[in-house]
């Protein structure tokens, strides 16, 4: 039995210097590979550092090109706008020409209204005067028709016919220049008592 206790103690010791080789294998392995997670982290804070530095520099530029457009924009618009206020003050000056153009039309427009009222009032005031003269006459023609029938009945050799000379001179005298003549008299006299 010692010599099995020997031979096992001789086991142990083999086994724990195995085992102890291998722990110390497997520490130096574990201890490289965190050297190496080490560098490797090293090396990728060194590049996260260098992509936020190119990151910072990128976002900068980009600030600069937005104000930069954010000026010319409103350059522009200021240019665009100043064009625009002018066209407008243009068509506003045009707009009040025009409209000033229109109140002259239309009064020159009331004006001629007027003017043609009046006429037209004088018109219907010579019409009327020339029915009133109209009436008159045919008045008249068939008051010396009734007194040529009265005068044959009266006297029937009597030469008076409704187509006698004397209707025929009656008409002669009231020609046209008859006519005018008494419109005229007839607006004298209207005008005279308009006044």
């Amino acid at each position: 039995m010692h010599a099995y206790l020997v031979r096992a103690l001789g086991e142990i010791s083999v086994f724990e210097t195995i085992k102890g080789e291998q722990t110390r294998t497997m520490l130096d392995n574990a201890f490289k590979n965190h050297r190496s997670l080490l560098d490797r982290h090293a090396a990728a804070s060194g590049s996260a550092l260098r992509i936020d530095q190119g990151t910072r520099k990128i976002t900068a530029s980009i600030a600069e090109i937005v104000m930069s457009l954010q000026f010319h924009d409103i350059t522009r618009q200021t240019v665009v706008t100043d064009r625009l206020v002018e066209r407008l003050r243009d068509l506003i000056t045009s707009l009040h020409d025009i409209n000033k153009a229109i109140r002259t039309m239309l009064s020159e427009l009331c004006d001629l209204g007027g003017s043609l009222v009046r006429d037209t009032e004088d018109a219907a005031t010579h019409t009327a005067v020339h029915r009133e003269i109209e009436t008159a006459l045919n008045g008249v023609r068939q008051t010396l028709a009734g007194i040529i029938d009265n005068a044959r009945k009266r006297n029937p050799g009597a030469l008076l016919e409704a187509s006698s000379p004397f209707f025929a001179a009656i008409d002669r005298l009231y020609t046209m220049e008859s006519e005018r003549a008494i419109h005229l008299r007839h607006l004298e006299a209207s005008s005279g008592s308009r006044d």
